[in-house]
């Protein structure tokens, strides 16, 4: 068991880790580690969740400190109108907060891309960045070599929704939907809203985008329309 916390070691002092630093993390993977009484590289999303649960429940640790990569990670999928899957493979190197833009890497049809990185979105990662400091994965999962699964961020996001007394017929890929109809809604270039989802076809892109609110108090039904053209006669 000890291995997992010596290699943990070691990457901090590469890292240029604070002893005070590496003290901390070391002491926190041990408790989580004889919590779990299984290596840490054999841990699972539910040991992870059950020991949170107990650090929040019976230790009293900040449950907004122990959250704040659920909320990074889905903040990022809206903010950016990113696919789950490519969400769970960002590197940290992908985010170009110079350009104000992330990468995203390999998408589907296997094409790279840029789309926008949002200021306030920036904030929150780097918050996320300073409290867990990921290496190579920008939301790593267990071991850190890997990135975090799919099926984590989903089930975050149907606790997320159960936690505000939402409906749970929403899936992580509304936040993508969101996106993009929130850009239109301001006024975006449908074009360029197909540019930012990584879409090959214009017409993929228009399946997500509805009629806003405003654009529907200003049409007119053709049975009024017809009405009014009577009344003129």
């Amino acid at each position: 068991m000890q291995n997992d916390l010596l290699a943990m070691k070691m990457t901090m002092e590469l890292r240029g880790f604070a002893k005070s630093t590496e003290r901390t993390y070391l002491a926190h993977l041990q408790r989580f580690q004889d919590f779990c009484d299984k290596p840490i590289h054999e841990a699972g999303y539910e040991e992870v969740r059950a020991f949170l649960h107990h650090a929040i429940n019976v230790r009293n640790v900040s449950s907004a400190y122990v959250n704040s990569a659920y909320r990074a990670i889905l903040s990022t999928i809206y903010a950016a109108g990113l696919r789950v899957s490519e969400a769970a493979h960002l590197k940290v190197s992908d985010i170009d907060s110079g350009n104000m833009r992330i990468l995203v890497r390999q998408s589907k049809g296997h094409k790279d891309r840029c789309t926008i990185l949002s200021q306030n979105n920036l904030l929150l990662l780097r918050q996320y960045w300073n409290s867990c400091r990921p290496i190579d994965w920008l939301f790593p999962g267990m071991p850190d070599t890997k990135p975090i699964a799919v099926r984590t961020i989903q089930s975050v996001f149907k606790q997320s929704l159960s936690a505000a007394g939402l409906g749970q017929n929403a899936s992580v890929h509304s936040l993508r939907h969101s996106f993009a109809t929130h850009l239109l809604n301001q006024g975006d270039d449908i074009l360029q809203i197909k540019h930012l989802l990584g879409h090959a076809d214009i017409q993929t892109t228009s399946l997500y985008l509805h009629l806003t609110h405003a654009q529907v108090l200003g049409l007119t039904s053709p049975l009024d329309h017809h009405n009014e053209e009577a009344q003129h006669d």
